[in-house]
């Protein structure tokens, strides 16, 4: 069913696994919870039409939090803090946020220099 998906669709729903089948023939799908659940309902109604061209009838579709993913247990990961929406800005004070330009330089590396870093072991030749 994913190859008849849009890109995106495919993006957030490639994440997900069927958990159950609904009441009333559907299908109940669960995604990491956080920005993949937000943006895969953006694609509900696509997926909803592919599963009916699949079965030749329609299959309503439900998205839920994936109780078993690391995001909804609380386990940090990367992609889902960078996607987390801030409900609340007066949480944070502005103040603290400091100024790019006044950071110190960060030193210069040459190419060379980070190709052998990122492979341990390797020479250059000439």
């Amino acid at each position: 069913m994913l190859e008849k998906l849009s890109q995106s669709a495919k993006l957030f729903l490639s994440n997900g696994r069927f958990v159950e089948a609904g009441t009333g023939g559907g299908a109940v799908f669960a995604v990491p919870a956080g920005g993949f659940l937000e943006r895969a309902r953006d694609h509900q109604s696509e997926a909803e039409k592919a599963l009916a061209t699949y079965f030749g009838r329609p299959v309503p579709f439900r998205l839920v939090p994936d109780k078993g993913s690391a995001a909804y247990r609380g386990a940090s990961s990367a992609p889902a803090e960078r996607t987390r929406r801030i409900e609340n800005t007066d949480d944070y004070d502005l103040d603290d946020l400091v100024d790019a330009s006044q950071a110190p330089p960060l030193p210069v590396v040459p190419v060379e220099e980070r190709i052998l870093q990122a492979f341990p072991g390797s020479v250059l030749d000439g």
